[in-house]
């Protein structure tokens, strides 16, 4: 065990039960667990997640009316490009939303050229 593993926090759970010679690698390894998937964390890295968490259910953050949302998502930018109904409605959610941390997961879309 190297000296970054000693000061971490393993998340992944030990194996339940030994595997038989046959199914275990020259390390010692069981062939029923991908290679490299132990997975490690630290207590500082939990805290700064609890923190986040904290603040993702704080709802005194500033907020836009809908209306003013939909004026400005309903809008093309200097290019000619609009956003998408689901880019309309993610910062839709974001903007009412009213929480301090929010956050949008999801591929990168494309602005669009109205027809």
């Amino acid at each position: 065990m190297d000296a970054a593993e000693a000061t971490s926090l393993r998340l992944t759970p030990p194996d339940l039960a030994p595997s038989p010679a046959a199914f275990r690698r020259p390390d010692g390894s069981s062939v029923f667990r991908p290679k490299h998937s132990t997975v490690f964390t630290s207590e500082a890295l939990l805290a700064a997640e609890d923190r986040l968490l904290e603040r993702a259910c704080t709802t005194t953050g500033p907020t836009l009316p809908v209306v003013t949302v939909k004026k400005i998502t309903g809008r093309s930018d200097r290019e000619g490009r609009i956003l998408g109904d689901d880019q309309a409605a993610a910062l839709a959610k974001v903007a009412v939303s009213g929480r301090i941390v929010d956050v949008l997961v999801g591929p990168a879309g494309r602005a669009r050229r109205p027809r």
